[in-house]
């Protein structure tokens, strides 16, 4: 392989160059300003929000839950539901999304939409309520 053919390789296979997230919201139509995301950031647990963008194109912005909101929802599944846990996951995805440029994402759109999105968000709004994976927990703690 020459080395152009190699450099053209590269090019394609590595990431883009990181980009601002809030210069890359003030390209979408309808995205909240920088002082909405502050003020929900005052709302929110852990104050943290993240933007989340599987392609460019569709954007979602999104927060954690609180123990208590978890709870609720928890309860809120019917004890005879098929997958317990799906139909929590659709509940907390469609609570944390504070906003997105596909409009409305309550828990009917979830299901409708592509079927790795729900778990998706899930795994963003999970690390946002400080639910961690083994490797996250021993890379963040220490032994005394």
């Amino acid at each position: 392989m020459s080395e152009t053919q190699n450099t053209e390789q590269v090019k394609q296979t590595s990431r883009p160059a990181p980009v601002d997230p809030f210069e890359f919201l003030a390209a979408i139509p309808g995205a909240p300003s920088r002082q909405k995301i502050e003020a929900w950031k005052q709302e929110v647990p852990g104050g943290r929000v993240q933007l989340f963008s599987p392609d460019g194109k569709r954007v979602f912005i999104l927060r954690g839950v609180s123990g208590l909101e978890m709870a609720k929802f928890q309860n809120e599944i019917p004890k005879n539901a098929s997958n317990p846990e799906w139909e929590l996951q659709l509940k907390v995805c469609a609570a944390a999304i504070l906003w997105s440029n596909m409009g409305q994402m309550d828990e009917m759109t979830l299901k409708a939409g592509p079927a790795g999105l729900p778990e998706s968000l899930w795994t963003i709004i999970q690390n946002l309520s400080d639910f961690y994976d083994p490797v996250q927990l021993y890379n963040l703690s220490a032994e005394l």
